[in-house]
């Protein structure tokens, strides 16, 4: 404190105040002497202060040899406590130096470098702490599993509620001979052979009613979207807007980038090259494949040398089913396509169906079947819903609400039989089931009534 006040000048001016007050009258005064005999060092087996920094205010004296402090001289600090408290004072100023009372007036708006009094700066704040208790634990998983079982309800009323026809034209040929159309649970499975390549037609009776918009879905089961070989051999850059080749000799292979003519594929990659391109059409019922209502939220946009490049194999001339010359990657199907799945499948929009399908109606659907499966045992179904179906999602639901309630059952159950006081252990003496406890308490007072 002194080194800093020093430094800060106006300290021999306060020196001076404090010395006259503090020491009495000498007949000849030394300059070198600022504190009596009896201030000097004092040896004690403890050692003390009343500057303690955990107490701003100095209310609490701190023991230093807490603190590890090991030395055996007791200092006492009553003279520095006095020069602090008459250097916060701005009103001791000495007239006899006038560079000592500039320099002193200087100390006024120096400020302390104490800690803060709040209750944040001195750690004081009230802490609230969770208990967990029986009361919270039966609480909570009440209401969550009643929360899960609301849940699990409402998905399985609109998956019932949900109209879907489900049409299965193409797959292993053993294995498709064996199977028959039935009606499930979720809906109509039909099976309608088709195989690729190869156009189909077959007249259809309705099961169910179907209220525009219906989505047309299409899914090849088993099909692995999700390879990183797969997923990372797209350029984006040629997706939107840019023919980007240096981007393409890195991420294409040969056989996904030039054709056997020797053009190059845009867009390339083994997803570009790997377009689903069947086709199904209804009779006197048209499908919107590039509708605003189909779920598809990204654009894709063609080059400013679409059309224009020679030696280019655009994408509308190895796909014509899929896209058009005009639209080129801006194709609702493409773009759908090119959004890879993270399942064992590959489950796309293919158009909107505005016309309401009535129960019993016998409609003619023409399947167009290209992409190939036979090699890879894969399984296509085309998909007619109203409405979505996820009755795995239900079951799940209401699966966890179920242990949810048990799981409060069984806290209240352990609370009634074999509960115990809280922050005590279990097992170490024989705790009676709650029930009993009360019996003999109310026996015992019963019994103290009496006499």
């Amino acid at each position: 404190l002194i080194l800093e006040r020093s430094v800060k000048g106006g300290l021999s001016g306060q020196l001076r105040k404090v010395k006259s007050e503090i020491l009495p009258p000498t007949s000849s005064p030394s300059r070198s002497i600022l504190v009596p005999r009896s201030h000097s060092w004092q040896p004690t087996p403890s050692l003390s202060s009343s500057f303690a920094f955990s107490y701003p205010e100095g209310t609490k004296k701190t023991n230093l040899r807490s603190m590890g402090s090991r030395s055996h001289f007791k200092r006492d600090t009553s003279f520095l406590d006095q020069v602090e408290r008459h250097l916060g004072d701005t009103s001791v100023i000495s007239s006899g130096d006038d560079s000592d009372a500039a320099s002193t007036a200087s100390t006024a708006s120096v400020k302390f470098n104490r800690p803060s009094t709040t209750p944040f700066a001195q750690q004081t704040m009230k802490s609230v702490q969770f208990v967990l208790d029986w009361k919270v634990v039966f609480a909570s998983s009440s209401a969550i599993g009643l929360l899960f079982l609301c849940m699990g309800l409402g998905t399985l009323f609109v998956s019932i509620s949900a109209s879907q026809i489900r049409i299965l034209y193409d797959g292993p040929h053993e294995k498709i001979k064996a199977r028959s159309s039935s009606w499930a649970f979720m809906g109509q499975n039909m099976v309608l052979p088709c195989h690729a390549p190869g156009e189909c037609t077959y007249s259809l009776e309705l099961p169910a009613d179907l209220e525009p918009p219906i989505q047309v879905y299409y899914e090849v089961k088993p099909f692995w979207q999700n390879y990183f070989s797969y997923m990372s051999s797209v350029v984006h850059p040629q997706l939107h807007g840019h023919m980007a080749p240096e981007e393409a000799s890195r991420r294409c292979s040969k056989e996904s980038r030039w054709t056997a003519s020797g053009e190059e594929i845009f867009p390339c990659g083994l997803i570009a090259t790997s377009v689903f391109n069947d086709t199904f059409e209804i009779q006197d019922v048209p499908i919107d494949t590039e509708s605003e209502q189909m779920p598809v939220w990204r654009n894709f946009q063609n080059p400013p040398e679409y059309l224009k490049k020679p030696n280019i194999s655009w994408l509308y001339e190895r796909y014509p089913t899929t896209t058009s010359r005009e639209l080129g990657v801006q194709s609702k199907r493409f773009i759908a396509w090119m959004l890879p799945n993270f399942l064992n499948r590959a489950s796309k929009p293919y158009g909107v169906i505005s016309t309401p399908l009535k129960k019993g109606q016998i409609v003619d659907l023409k399947i167009n079947s290209r992409f190939p499966v036979a090699a890879s045992g894969a399984w296509k179904t085309v998909l007619l819903t109203r409405g979505t179906q996820n009755y795995v999602l239900a079951v799940v639901l209401l699966v966890s609400g179920g242990l949810c309630f048990c799981l409060a059952c069984a806290v209240w159950s352990i609370h009634l039989f074999c509960a115990r006081e809280l922050g005590s252990a279990r097992g170490r003496r024989r705790s009676w089931p709650r029930w009993q406890r009360w019996e003999e308490q109310s026996q015992t007072s019963s019994g103290s009534e009496s006499a």
